[in-house]
């Protein structure tokens, strides 16, 4: 898995936040 910060950017992509 990679790194939590990385995932929280992804969600911030799929949640549709800037």
């Amino acid at each position: 898995m990679h790194s939590p910060k990385c995932r929280t950017k992804a969600f911030q992509i799929i949640a549709g936040f800037p």
